[in-house]
């Protein structure tokens, strides 16, 4: 009966409960901490019963839990140390979306380094991306049906460098919506899609947050490439005025009006494009 235990019973039951607990986490850290706690317990039953081979073993699991524990702790923190370009991208890109260090630090170490030359191609429109490449220092451009519709610096057009996250966040492969080609030397970091996605499932990365950074970025990517669309068809009009300029102010509005109409330029452009020149 337990009313008829001694207090060491109660520590014994303790202890196992602790060990239990410990064995029921799929964490291994909870695991050790448990198992050390549970073991330091036993210690001390069996040395309120004077088992000194209890007691010995007891302290021989302690010992090993809490020095493995220390190792784990030691490997957990030496993975937080980031070199000046992780920290800059980690702090621009990721921890906005409440990314933690570790969970960056695991994504870059899946990553792979490129360097590519000028004028090279990273994906080419109509062609499957098996992969998701993240532009970390160069110029890029993005051409549609052989037109450039964007001019990317990596530097300045934040939230723009990811390239093939549309592929990423399909269930399959999908082929390039456009063509990407380096414009000068141009770094990046890449994954292997299939490679990323065992991560994520594996839950060794938050797969919500890592999918909030792309997604927001595919948001911003389509409103500047847009703005970058709208640019390009201004300086394409400025063009056409210069070499097409007439005396007559009204003849000079309607060309103006007609090629707005034709590209689809909102008046507040129109206006805008007037004014400039």
């Amino acid at each position: 009966m337990i009313k008829d235990w001694e207090k060491w019973d109660y520590i014994f039951s303790f202890a196992s409960l602790l060990q239990f607990v410990g064995f029921a986490s799929p964490d291994v850290v909870p695991l050790r901490a448990f198992s050390a706690a549970s073991a330091a317990s036993f210690m001390i039953a069996h040395a309120g019963r004077k088992f000194f081979v209890g007691w010995f073993w007891a302290l021989s699991f302690c010992s090993v839990n809490v020095i493995m524990l220390a190792y784990l702790f030691s490997k957990e923190w030496e993975t937080m140390s980031f070199t000046e370009e992780e920290t800059q991208l980690f702090e621009a890109y990721f921890a906005p979306y409440h990314m933690t260090k570790l969970e960056f630090k695991r994504l870059m170490k899946l990553a792979r380094k490129k360097e590519i030359m000028p004028n090279e191609t990273i994906t080419i429109q109509g062609i499957p991306v098996d992969k998701l490449c993240f532009v970390t220092k160069g110029e890029y451009v993005v051409l549609e049906n052989d037109v450039i519709i964007a001019h990317v610096n990596s530097e300045l057009d934040q939230n723009l460098d990811w390239v093939g996250e549309i592929s990423f966040l399909s269930d399959q492969i999908q082929p390039a919506s456009k063509t990407v080609k380096s414009n000068g030397k141009v770094e990046l970091l890449w994954w292997y899609r299939n490679d990323l996605k065992t991560l994520l499932e594996m839950g060794d990365i938050n797969k919500g947050v890592f999918y909030s950074v792309l997604t927001g970025a595919t948001r911003t990517k389509l409103i500047k490439t847009d703005e970058s669309i709208v640019n390009l068809k201004k300086d394409s009009l400025k063009h056409l005025w210069i070499l097409h300029t007439t005396p007559n102010p009204a003849t000079r509005l309607q060309l103006l009006q007609e090629y707005c109409a034709r590209h689809e330029i909102t008046a507040p452009q129109s206006q805008e494009i007037q004014n400039k020149l």
